[in-house]
């Protein structure tokens, strides 16, 4: 939260001063530093407040030198953490990640086949996720979205209405309008095409959005009343002497859906905390028979030892999926605590605290690969655990 922290303290202080781009950077830094996806929300924010400016009816020209200042700030903090993150690498000696979603291979498209391919799938995805959501009542989520969404685009043209911005100032509103899915999944161009759930935050300031047209409508008493629109128009607006539009229906019905997606999101996050808990146990009982079984093999010495896990323990006999849980979610799609190679030793030493010698990701491979591990049962059987090679060997599955 505290990358989102940033993300908007950069944004204002673009706003609020004079140099403000230049000095937007800064912050914008930090908030990469700390998660770099929350670029992303950064870039929204500030296409949120390309439309105000629109909106407040400034010249055209005035809006587009505010459009490139903006991109100046994000192209500077681009650069700013690119410099800062190699020379964490150099003081550290960490070498950058070739992982799936490693810092080393972004932004770099020479692998990828096809790049209209890529954009096209970046402006999509936001509008895959507003229609459906892998959580509890996804279909009433839906719904509630595709309200919100309709409810924005009726206050944008009650604006542009009431506001009579001329042809250019639409022309660049439609434009910058457009550009919002492409800037709520920038995460993801950046990225090669790699998206998971904790890369799409961005794409919830679309409630933002809606309450900012809310908002302005408000604050600068904006009706159609007044208006003299054309026949064709009037058919399609509803009236503004309408009991609907004096009681501010669309608000209400935002707020209610807003309210409803809120309490989703709760009774969600605890069913979410309950299947971690369920996890947590789980692991902790297969663990602790695993360390039994490991203390009760001859020559097994405490911490000099070296332990191979080899499998997964999520493709185990004893894995069980539980029935009314969402697996798609990023981080809900195991079964237990252990989901990679690297937190078998850690669970060990941070939650059991037990001193193991875990052998390195190196010679896992060359292990796994041994005739004589291929042919061992999977735990718990009584033959999953053996020293071979003066290596104990926990065969998982």
């Amino acid at each position: 939260m505290l990358a989102l922290v940033f993300s908007v303290v950069a944004v204002y202080v673009f706003y609020k001063y004079k140099y403000g781009f230049l000095f937007a950077a800064l912050p914008l830094l930090i908030s990469m530093g700390l998660y770099p996806v929350y670029f992303s929300a950064a870039v929204v924010m500030f296409l949120i407040l390309l439309i105000k400016k629109i909106f407040e009816k400034e010249k055209t020209s005035a809006v587009i030198i505010s459009g490139l200042k903006m991109l100046c700030s994000l192209m500077l903090g681009l650069v700013l953490y690119y410099i800062a993150v190699r020379i964490a690498w150099h003081l550290t000696g960490v070498a950058p990640s070739e992982d799936y979603n490693g810092v080393a291979g972004a932004g770099n498209f020479s692998d990828i086949p096809s790049l209209l391919s890529l954009l096209i799938n970046t402006y999509v995805y936001p509008f895959k996720i507003l229609r459906w959501q892998p959580i509890c009542n996804s279909r009433y989520v839906a719904l509630l979205n595709i309200v919100i969404l309709t409810i924005t685009a009726y206050n944008v043209i009650k604006i542009i209405l009431c506001q009579k911005l001329n042809f250019k100032n639409i022309l660049l509103l439609i434009v910058v309008m457009l550009l919002l899915p492409l800037g709520m999944n920038i995460a993801m161009f950046i990225a090669k095409g790699y998206v998971h759930h904790l890369m799409i935050y961005s794409f919830f300031l679309t409630y933002v959005l809606v309450v900012f047209t809310f908002e302005f409508i408000h604050q600068n008493n904006l009706s159609l009343q007044s208006l003299s629109s054309p026949a064709a128009l009037k058919r399609i607006m509803p009236s503004p002497e309408s009991k609907l539009v004096k009681s501010n229906l669309g608000g209400k019905i935002v707020f209610v859906a807003i309210a409803l997606l809120i309490f989703n999101n709760i009774v969600f996050a605890n069913q979410t905390y309950l299947k971690k808990d369920l996890e947590f146990t789980a692991t902790a009982s297969v663990m602790t028979r695993c360390l039994d079984r490991i203390e009760q093999t001859e020559g097994y010495i405490p911490g000099e030892t070296p332990v191979a896990f080899i499998g997964d323990i999520n493709k185990s006999a004893l894995a069980e999926t539980r029935p009314g849980y969402t697996q798609i979610l990023t981080g809900l799609d195991s079964d237990y605590s252990i989901t990679h190679f690297d937190t078998y030793e850690l669970y060990f030493t941070n939650i059991l605290g037990y001193n193991i010698n875990c052998i390195p990701k190196s010679v896992y491979s060359d292990i796994e690969s041994l005739d004589e591990v291929v042919a061992m049962p999977s735990f718990p059987d009584k033959d999953s655990v053996k020293i071979i090679n003066g290596i104990l060997v926990v065969k998982l599955s």
